[in-house]
Parts: C-alpha cells; sequence; structure tokens
C-alpha cells in the first residue's frame, strides 16, 4: 500500500508524551512497582556490614536456604532443626521461635529495655521494632543489632551443619555484642533526648551526644551592590525532564527567567548543569559582568569548582561554559539549600507545551 508524502517514517512510543522510547522509562513500564516493605531501612544502612545486610534480606524474603526450603527443592530429606533438634528449621523458627534464638532475642531487647513480645513471625517482628524504634539513636542502635543477631543465628547454624560444633549460647550474644560495638566504633550518634537512651548506650558501649536544635531561616538573599546573582535548578521526574534559571539585580528585582522541558530523560545532575549554562547565557545576553551563580546541587558545584568526576556527556557543555565564563570579568559558584532556590525550582518544574521559555 503506498502512502502520500516524502517524510521517512518515524518510531513513536505511545505510552510516552514526547514518544520517545527511552532506557529509564522503558524499564519503569515493564517492571512490577510494589510499595517499598517496612523493613527496607532496617537491614540497608551505612553503618551497618553488607553481608549482615544480605543475609537478613534473604531471611526476610523467605530465600534463605534452610532445610524446609532445601527440602522444597529435592536437595535433602531431613528438615529437623539443627538448634533444637525438635521442630521443622523455617525461617521463622530458625531466626525467631527456636529457644535458642528466643534467648538470644530476649538479652538484647533487655539491653534496649524491652521484653520479647509474642509474634507470628519475622516480618511481624520487623514491623513491632519499626513501631517501638520510630526515629532516633535507639533505632540506630537496634537496626545493626536486628541484623547482626540474624547473621550470628545463622552463622551457628552452618557451624552445627557444617563442622559438627556447637558454640554456648552466651558465646554467640557475646560475638553479637561485639559486632553491634564495631559497628559504631569511632562514630557518635545524635540524640535530642538523652534521658531516654543513656542506659541504651551504657548497655551497648556506644558514645551517643547530645543535640540542640537551633532553628535556621533559609530564605534569598541578593547578590552584593554593582553583582547580579543566577539562581538555576533542574528537575527530573518519570515521564519530564526540565530545568530553569532567573537572574536577578542587587535589589532582588528579576531581570530575565528561562524554562526549558527536555525532549529526552537524562541524569539530575546532566540537568542541574545544564541549568546553571541556561543562566549564563542569560547574563551574556544582559551583557553582565559579575555574576554570583548559586545551585541547589552539590555535585555540579563541585564540578564548576574543579572537584569530582566530571560526565564525559558534558564535555561539549563544559567547554562552552569554559568560553562564557572566561567573558566575564569576575564570577563566582555557591550552593544554596533549596529554601532559597525555590523561584528556580519552580521553573524546572513548570509544564509547558513548547520546549523553552524565556521571559
Amino acid at each position: 500500500m503506498e502512502c502520500g508524502g516524502t517524510d521517512s517514517d518515524t518510531l513513536v512510543w505511545p505510552h510516552y508524551p514526547t514518544g520517545l522510547l527511552t532506557t529509564p522509562y522503558a524499564w519503569n513500564f515493564l517492571r512490577q512497582k510494589r510499595d517499598k516493605p517496612k523493613w527496607c531501612k532496617w537491614i540497608w544502612q551505612k553503618y551497618q556490614p553488607p553481608t549482615y545486610s544480605a543475609c537478613t534480606w534473604l531471611a526476610l524474603l523467605d530465600k534463605a536456604p534452610t532445610l524446609t526450603n532445601l527440602q522444597r527443592k529435592g536437595l535433602v530429606r531431613e528438615v529437623t532443626s539443627l538448634m533444637c533438634k525438635s521442630e521443622v528449621e523455617t525461617v521463622d523458627h530458625l531466626y525467631l521461635k527456636c529457644p535458642f534464638a528466643a534467648f538470644i532475642w530476649s538479652l538484647v531487647l533487655r539491653k534496649m529495655g524491652l521484653q520479647r513480645p509474642r509474634l507470628a513471625g519475622l516480618q511481624a517482628f520487623v514491623d513491632w521494632l519499626d513501631q517501638t524504634f520510630p526515629i532516633g539513636a535507639p533505632q540506630h542502635i537496634m537496626q545493626v543489632a536486628f541484623v547482626a543477631a540474624i547473621r550470628c543465628l545463622w552463622k551457628e547454624r552452618c557451624t552445627r551443619l557444617f563442622q559438627g560444633r556447637e558454640t554456648h549460647k552466651l558465646q554467640v550474644l557475646k560475638s553479637l555484642y561485639s559486632s553491634v560495638t564495631n559497628c559504631f566504633r569511632g562514630r557518635s550518634l545524635i540524640e535530642n533526648n538523652m534521658d531516654l537512651v543513656q542506659l541504651i548506650a551504657k548497655n551497648w558501649d556506644v558514645l551517643i551526644t547530645a543535640r540542640e536544635f537551633i532553628p535556621t531561616e533559609i530564605s534569598w538573599l541578593p547578590p552584593l551592590e554593582g553583582w547580579f546573582k543566577s539562581n538555576s535548578d533542574g528537575s527530573l521526574t518519570s515521564d519530564r525532564a526540565g530545568y530553569g534559571a532567573i537572574v536577578r539585580n542587587c535589589k532582588g528585582e528579576p531581570l530575565r527567567v528561562v524554562a526549558v522541558q527536555e525532549q529526552r530523560l537524562s541524569s539530575i545532575n546532566v540537568l542541574e548543569y545544564k541549568a546553571i549554562l541556561a543562566g549564563l547565557r542569560l547574563c551574556q545576553q544582559l551583557s553582565l559582568t559579575h555574576v554570583h551563580f548559586e545551585s541547589d546541587s552539590t555535585t555540579t558545584v563541585n564540578w564548576l569548582q574543579g572537584k569530582g568526576c566530571f560526565p564525559w556527556q558534558l564535555l561539549r557543555d563544559k567547554h562552552d561554559m569554559q568560553a562564557r565564563l572566561a567573558d566575564l570579568s569576575e564570577w563566582k559558584m555557591s550552593h544554596s539549600y533549596r529554601e532559597g532556590n525555590q523561584v528556580a525550582d519552580f521553573l524546572a518544574s513548570w509544564r509547558m507545551s513548547s520546549g523553552m521559555t524565556v521571559l
């Protein structure tokens, strides 16, 4: 079938507003989105050893190679627990209900000033911990103690299975206590209410310091007299990408603004850098010579200050920016908190029908 016209065909992705198929959007389209489980924050923390987190992750997903899980795969026949030698070795039994595990948890929670509750399984135990320790230094300590206990129980189980050697439960508890202490060695946790955590800090040998909250008002500050300030920001969501910039004088009066909507999704740092470059172009259009640039992106500020690893995707923009900055008599770059960069944030998030708007 022949169609009129001389234009070539173009592939259009109907599930995306611009018709372009990008890798991030394709991934979000194919994957099954679910709400993030509560237990994520209990096992993925920077002060937790990765091996402890991975072991706990498998346990919470019921993917740990317990005897019952191995039996489902046809690898073993005997499923009696090696810890108590009476019950079936499931994830909940091994890590929570076994008398050996119950003893470990009772002493761990006693160090936190609590008693061990009766719970249906490991998931319910994490939910109870999340409600009991919502924030603060006690939560951080319990997060480490939780994964350390899971790791120690699994290590003891494997020692009995592969080496035929049993460790006394007090020795396992001592190893758990040492693991928690080592995770916080050289670190100081900050807490607002010291009266509630003094006993916990003493029990776990963890340094906790008091913090006094001093409210600080953050707002946009005008540049020095004779100077001009360019504020910029980038915005990236699942279906759009954009950036914006605004140039103001020392009286706070806006001279020119720009809002750009990108056709292709990019990284947020790339958009932040392009926003700074867009503000620089506005300054040159206004023939400004003394400009103070502000951005709420620490990464891009470091790039302009010669710090960090610069991405190769922006090398052309980098050369463009260096040439334009050389035309200014004087310029400086500083970081701004988001509260002081609200106008640029609005411009970056502005949904437009066209690709660019300059006012």
